[in-house]
């Protein structure tokens, strides 16, 4: 378990003093600090979805990804090369196109795909 420490400071304009993750087991000890102009003290953030975590849009339907995961994982797709030409095949292509980086996003995708040991059918 971690114990973070924040003591004695002064923070100005900051947005957040400290962000730390959803569910965290962590123990915070923020005591004797001054804020001026602090949105938010302390910020315990949801850990990132699926489809943020691999850089594509909020709107991107799960089960497409899904989908494409599944493909990538029966025809043995490896590398990011094989990977960027499957997925322009694919209907998973008009959000990638959509995404702020899809060479990121197509190397998530394979590295994420092979990663995963086996997806249910129903998931």
């Amino acid at each position: 378990m971690a114990k973070i420490i924040i003591d004695g400071n002064t923070m100005i304009g900051v947005s957040t003093g400290l962000s730390i993750p959803a569910n965290s087991s962590a123990i915070v000890d923020f005591t004797n600090n001054k804020l001026i102009g602090v949105q938010t003290a302390i910020l315990e953030r949801d850990e990132p979805g699926l489809l943020e975590s691999l850089g594509l849009p909020a709107d991107t339907p799960t089960e497409l990804v899904i989908e494409v995961l599944r493909a990538i994982k029966e025809r043995k797709i490896d590398t990011a090369e094989e990977g960027a030409s499957y997925l322009k095949e694919s209907k998973l292509w008009t959000y990638i196109e959509r995404s702020s980086n899809s060479a990121s996003v197509i190397g998530a995708i394979v590295s994420f795909a092979s990663a995963v040991i086996g997806i249910p059918p129903t998931w």
